[in-house]
């Protein structure tokens, strides 16, 4: 899975994002990939995770943002803002390729 087509699938869900962006997205991305890696304990990711990291970018550019957490006494709400707690809030997706490590 190439950074561009994730790069890429990102500025065409959020058109509001520039040109001068795409360094910041692209680190994202990598940080991303490298936690998703570690926590399937796959050597490289498949296609089936592409719109899942998509996602998962979104979250951690501040681009989409999905409560972890809500409280209602006190009206709390806490966003998952690390790499991660974001790849934690994707566990039922990724288990599906997780693998023993080695």
């Amino acid at each position: 899975m190439e950074n561009q087509q994730i790069i890429d699938e990102i500025f065409l869900r959020n058109p509001q994002l520039k040109e001068s962006d795409r360094p910041r997205i692209n680190s994202f991305v990598n940080q991303i990939k490298e936690k998703v890696l570690a926590y399937t304990h796959l050597e490289e990711l498949p296609q089936g995770l592409f719109y899942v990291i998509v996602s998962m970018v979104e979250e951690l550019a501040g681009i989409r943002e999905i409560a972890q957490s809500i409280k209602e006494g006190d009206a709390s709400i806490t966003y998952a803002r690390n790499a991660e707690d974001i790849v934690l809030s994707f566990k039922p997706e990724l288990n599906k390729y997780r693998r023993m490590a080695r």
